[in-house]
């Protein structure tokens, strides 16, 4: 569990008095949020007792969702996070949970904890983009080495060259190089789990 004390008394919103998440999708990858789910608890009756969960998607600014808490056990609850911006999400993303309205007068009692905590979803890979191949023609109608610009192109798994394979000797998620044997011609499309680009 994770507790946190010295809740603000005000009766409105404090910026700094927050719990914090961070989740990072791995390169390649996104995230589809379905639900922060998680079983939060006033340790006292000095606990805070309004709450609003937020996210760094504008800043903090708005509300998912506001709720009160004024019982000292332990409740277990579930904020949805269908909404399309919690779709398809590419980069770290951080969630807040504030509380304000504490009582009491030692700050050492006005306590809160979050006793266990699962952020539910799906994790997807990206299908990858080619915006450059060089060069275009090799000459002599000789094997040839390619270099492919794009995005998402860490897990692809086969380059084709007019539908005949070419092999990969490096790859990164923006850049890959690969041989193209003699005499191919044609579009170049590579393809990884979730989809291909030419």
């Amino acid at each position: 569990g994770y507790a946190g004390n010295n809740y603000t008394t005000s009766g409105s919103l404090d910026a700094n008095d927050y719990m914090y998440f961070t989740i990072t999708p791995n390169v390649g990858y996104q995230l589809n949020f379905e639900s922060f789910d998680y079983q939060e608890e006033r340790i006292n009756d000095n606990g805070p007792e309004d709450f609003s969960f937020r996210s760094s998607l504008d800043s903090y600014g708005s509300s998912i969702l506001t709720y009160a808490l004024t019982n000292e056990n332990a409740t277990n609850r579930s904020i949805g996070l269908a909404a399309s911006q919690y779709q398809n999400v590419q980069s770290a993303i951080t969630f807040r949970l504030y509380g304000w309205d504490a009582g009491g007068f030692n700050a050492g009692n006005r306590e809160y904890s979050i006793n266990r905590f699962a952020f539910l979803g799906t994790v997807t890979m990206i299908p990858p983009t080619v915006s450059t191949t060089a060069p275009t023609a090799i000459c002599d109608n000789g094997v040839g080495v390619v270099t492919v610009t794009g995005n998402n192109l860490i897990h692809v798994t086969s380059v084709t060259v007019g539908g005949t394979p070419a092999s990969i000797t490096s790859q990164t998620n923006t850049e890959l190089v690969v041989t193209v044997p003699q005499g191919v011609s044609g579009l170049l499309t590579v393809t990884n789990d979730a989809g291909s680009a030419n």
